[in-house]
């Protein structure tokens, strides 16, 4: 199966199935927002909130802590492990997120939360999650398993489920925070936006396209900070597993403790590209620390600045979120990659299943 190296042919097989995936990103998440508000979560006074998930099931805990930890009355933490800490106790709240419902760690920390009588909701399209949702009646947001576009059904891929995971978080934490979340203003600024992105756009007039051309051939590291540190992660991930690229992510002030004095070969610096997502509403002290090392590496490598102009957090981040999703597919057509199949983690799963079973 191959694909035309030219950005602007038409996209066929599984590079059309994930554009029709990551086109679907706005409408996702409205409907999943929708699909709440029908049956909220029971809402209670938490000590702190833990969320449980692994790879792409984690991204929207990730997304959602970097959003509300500043100002959050209560500790948000993430649980990428087998165990749950001993400190989480009764009055915790644990969110369990696997796309599968299947996921070794996030089903033994869900069991453990269970057994220690903490309040427990989870996030899953069905697998073991669901079997022990309706077996101790726990709150419970099922994800689709498919999307139909022009009468076809696509399966999707837990990393396209982004939207659909992150609502029901983004909305129960809002209600705990009691912060404004407006869901209209967020679905129409992202529905302009995946219009100047998808195929249908030449590389003229399209950014995502111009960008893939940019980072194909280079070594990107997506650097971020206050709430677009999980973008950078994210953004990082889709190249990975779409792609099949090699990219790094990390994140300031971290950044500059450390990893700024690796530029020292000068061969490699010409293929390295730092690429920073800016919000403007992070902290004035990061900006300030951002702009200060931007001048540092700019001796040593290439470095370009991410941003822009919108008129809530939701929809700044969701927007630097399905920007990098249509780069990370354009960059699997330049690199001759199937952006669907994840051969790898299939093999590794398989022989973990051996294992842990």
């Amino acid at each position: 199966m191959q694909q035309d190296t030219n950005l602007d042919s038409n996209l066929t097989g599984n590079w059309k199935e994930m554009h029709e995936q990551i086109f679907a990103f706005p409408d996702l998440l409205s409907a999943s927002l929708e699909k709440y508000n029908e049956s909220p979560w029971t809402l209670k006074d938490y000590e702190g909130i833990a969320f449980a998930g692994m790879g792409g099931s984690s991204i929207g805990s990730m997304i959602t802590k970097d959003i509300y930890d500043l100002n959050s009355k209560i500790p948000l933490i993430i649980i990428q492990n087998f165990n749950l800490p001993r400190w989480i106790t009764r009055n915790w709240l644990l969110i369990g997120t696997s796309f599968s419902g299947n996921t070794y760690e996030t089903n033994n920390v869900v069991r453990a939360a269970i057994e220690r009588g903490i309040d427990v909701k989870i996030i899953s399209s069905g697998g073991k999650l669901l079997e022990l949702a309706n077996r101790h009646n726990l709150d419970f947001f099922k994800l689709d398993k498919t999307i139909q576009k022009n009468n076809i059904q696509i399966q999707l891929q837990p990393r396209a489920a982004l939207p659909m995971s992150i609502a029901p978080i983004l909305k129960f934490l809002s209600e705990i925070e009691s912060i404004n979340f407006n869901a209209e203003q967020i679905y129409r600024e992202l529905d302009s936006d995946r219009h100047l992105w998808n195929e249908e756009n030449n590389t003229e007039d399209n950014y995502a396209k111009r960008f893939a051309k940019i980072i194909f051939t280079q070594i990107p590291i997506f650097l971020g900070y206050d709430a677009t540190a999980s973008v950078a992660y994210r953004a990082k991930c889709q190249i990975n597993e779409n792609a099949k690229y090699i990219a790094y992510n990390n994140v300031f002030p971290e950044f500059v403790h450390n990893e700024i004095e690796s530029f020292g070969f000068d061969e490699v610096n010409k293929r390295i590209l730092a690429i920073i997502l800016s919000s403007k509403y992070s902290t004035v002290k990061n900006k300030r620390l951002v702009d200060v090392t931007k001048g540092i590496l700019q001796e040593k490598i290439n470095v370009f600045e991410y941003t822009n102009d919108k008129p809530d957090i939701f929809s700044e981040i969701f927007s630097m979120i399905m920007f990098w999703d249509f780069v990370s597919l354009y960059l699997s057509i330049l690199n001759q990659k199937d952006p669907v199949t994840v051969n790898n983690i299939k093999v590794l799963k398989r022989n973990l299943k051996k294992i842990l079973e």
